[in-house]
């Protein structure tokens, strides 16, 4: 979908996704500072890699079925594949 490079941390890479149409998750690895954004297919096709950490667009989304969510109020639940 799309590739942005440059990116701070998994943070900011939730927040790209989150203002991105069509971006249903992310990805974001540690190693390069790039940021993955996914459509919701995603799933279909995940895998794990080393430095990589992956979310939904919003968290509430996985874990409580939300599709929004206030900005200042944004946690990030993830896996961190170390």
């Amino acid at each position: 979908m799309a590739l942005l490079t440059s990116v701070a941390d998994p943070v900011a890479c939730q927040r790209a996704c989150q203002e991105y149409d069509g971006c249903f998750f992310f990805s974001y690895s540690f190693v390069t500072s790039r940021c993955r954004l996914k459509n919701d297919l995603a799933w279909e096709s995940a895998a794990s890699a080393i430095g990589v950490t992956s979310g939904p667009k919003y968290c509430d989304e996985f874990y409580r079925g939300k599709l929004s969510r206030d900005d200042d109020d944004v946690s990030l639940h993830m896996n961190l594949n170390n």
